[in-house]
C-alpha cells in the first residue's frame, strides 16, 4: 500500500463512520411525544353525616385506693400466727395476724387492779365524810363543855378554892379541844376537793384500762371489712415493737383510679361537673368491665401536661386487682351536637382533613372534639364551619396530602347507622 494512502486511511474511516452515524440519527423514526399527564393517587373516601355524639377521651390511669392502710402493732410482743398471704382477699371478721398476748394481758390486769383500788378509796372517802360530819357535832359539844369547865376553874381560883395548876390544866384542855374542832372542820371542808381528786384518778384509770383492753384485743388482728392484703411485713416468731408495721391492706370496694387530664379538656369537663353531669370512665381490665366516676380534680398542677383527676369505682368487681396497676380507660364526655364522625386515618396531622372536589384535595381546618369508636373502628369527632353533610372526605393516610393534589377514588367507606 502506498505510504500516502496508509497515512490518510484512519481519518477517512473515522469520518465515514461519523457520517454514517449522523445519517442514521437523522433518518430514525420519531418516538411518540412524551405525555405530560399528572399522576393520580388512589384514595378511599367517606361521606360525612352530621349528628349528635358523645365523644370519648382516652386516659392512661393507675389504680389507687383511699382505703390504703398500714396496720401497725399497738403493743410490743412476739408474732404468734400470720394467717394471710400477700394478694389474698379476706372477709369481715377473718383473722389476719395473732400476737402473743402475755404482756398485754398482764398490763390489762394491772390496770383493772389500779381502778378497783381507786374505787375502794372513793367509797372510803364517802364513808369518812359521814363520820367527820357526825364527829364535828360532837367536837362542838365537847368544846362547850370544856369552855364551861375552864370558866368554873377560873371562878374557883378567884375564891381561892382551886389552884393555879387546875386553871392551867383547864386552859390546856380548852385549847386542845379547839384544835380538834378546827381539824375536824378542815376535814369536812376538804372533802369536796379530795373527792374530786379521787374521781379524776378514777377517770384516768378507766381510760388507761380502756387502752389496755384495746391493746389486748389488738393482739388478735381481724378484718373490719372486706380487705385485700397488699403485703405481709412480718413472719411468725418475729419480735415486734410498738407501732411497728405488720400488714399493708386496702378495701377493694374503695378502689379508685388516678389519671392525668389534658388542660385543653378542662373547660368542658369543669362545665359538665358544675352542671351536675356524671362523667364516667370505662375500663376493660383482664376481661372484666369496670366503670369509674369522676370525683374530683386536683387543686394544682405541677406542669403544663395536665391535671390529676380522681375517679371512684361505681360498677364492676375489683376482686384480684392490685394497686398501682396501669389501666387504659375511656372517659365519656358530654354530648356534642351537630358534629361529624371520621375514622382516625382521615386526620392528616393534628387538626386537618381533606375534602375531594373535582378529583383534587382541598384542606379543611377542624376542631377535634374527642374519640369515638364506631362500626368496630376507631374514630374522632370534629367540627368545622366549612364542612357540609355528604362531603367526600379523604379517609386514609396519605403522607404527601396537600391542596390540589390529584386523587382517584377507589373505595368508599360505608358505616352502619348509629354509634357504638
Amino acid at each position: 500500500m502506498p505510504p500516502l494512502i496508509k497515512r490518510f486511511l484512519p481519518p477517512i474511516v473515522i469520518a465515514v463512520a461519523l457520517l454514517g452515524f449522523v445519517i442514521l440519527r437523522m433518518t430514525r423514526p420519531e418516538p411518540p411525544p412524551a405525555g405530560d399527564e399528572e399522576r393520580r393517587w388512589p384514595v378511599a373516601v367517606i361521606r360525612v353525616e352530621q349528628g349528635d355524639f358523645a365523644p370519648q377521651l382516652r386516659l392512661f390511669g393507675q389504680l389507687t385506693s383511699a382505703s390504703d392502710a398500714m396496720l401497725r402493732a399497738r403493743s410490743a410482743g412476739d408474732v404468734k400466727t400470720v394467717a394471710v398471704r400477700s394478694g389474698q382477699q379476706v372477709a369481715e371478721g377473718d383473722l389476719l395476724l395473732q400476737l402473743d398476748d402475755l404482756d398485754a394481758r398482764a398490763l390489762f390486769h394491772q390496770r383493772q387492779a389500779e381502778l378497783q383500788d381507786l374505787k375502794s378509796q372513793h367509797l372510803q372517802r364517802l364513808s369518812q365524810h359521814q363520820v367527820d360530819l357526825r364527829a364535828l357535832e360532837q367536837e362542838r359539844s365537847m368544846l362547850q363543855l370544856t369552855e364551861r369547865q375552864y370558866q368554873r376553874q377560873q371562878q374557883l381560883a378567884a375564891g381561892d378554892r382551886a389552884s393555879q395548876r387546875q386553871v392551867e390544866e383547864a386552859s390546856l384542855a380548852l385549847s386542845q379541844q379547839r384544835l380538834a374542832l378546827m381539824n375536824r372542820e378542815l376535814a369536812v371542808e376538804q372533802h369536796p376537793s379530795r373527792l374530786q381528786q379521787l374521781e379524776a384518778s378514777i377517770r384516768r384509770a378507766e381510760v388507761q384500762l380502756q387502752q389496755a383492753q384495746r391493746d389486748l384485743t389488738a393482739t388478735e388482728l381481724r378484718a373490719d371489712r372486706t380487705l385485700r392484703i397488699q403485703e405481709v411485713l412480718v413472719a411468725a416468731g418475729d419480735r415486734v415493737s410498738l407501732n411497728e408495721p405488720l400488714l399493708s391492706v386496702f378495701s377493694p370496694q374503695a378502689l379508685e383510679m388516678e389519671a392525668r387530664l389534658s388542660l385543653s379538656w378542662l373547660p368542658a369537663i369543669r362545665a359538665a361537673m358544675q352542671a351536675g353531669e356524671s362523667l364516667r370512665a370505662r375500663v376493660d381490665l383482664d376481661g372484666q368491665p369496670l366503670v369509674f366516676e369522676l370525683q374530683q380534680l386536683a387543686g394544682r398542677t405541677s406542669d403544663s401536661a395536665g391535671i390529676l383527676a380522681t375517679f371512684v369505682l361505681q360498677e364492676g368487681k375489683a376482686d384480684g386487682l392490685a394497686l398501682g396497676q396501669f389501666v387504659d380507660a375511656r372517659l365519656d364526655l358530654p354530648l356534642q351536637q351537630q358534629v361529624y364522625w371520621l375514622p382516625v386515618d382521615a386526620l392528616q396531622g393534628r387538626d386537618r382533613i381533606y375534602r375531594i372536589e373535582e378529583g383534587r384535595l382541598q384542606g379543611i381546618q377542624v376542631e377535634l372534639l374527642g374519640d369515638l369508636p364506631r362500626s368496630g373502628q376507631p374514630g374522632v369527632l370534629v367540627r368545622a364551619a366549612s364542612l357540609q353533610p355528604r362531603d367526600p372526605i379523604l379517609a386514609n393516610r396519605l403522607p404527601n396530602a396537600m391542596d390540589s393534589l390529584l386523587v382517584d377514588v377507589v373505595d368508599v367507606i360505608q358505616l352502619e347507622s348509629g354509634n357504638e
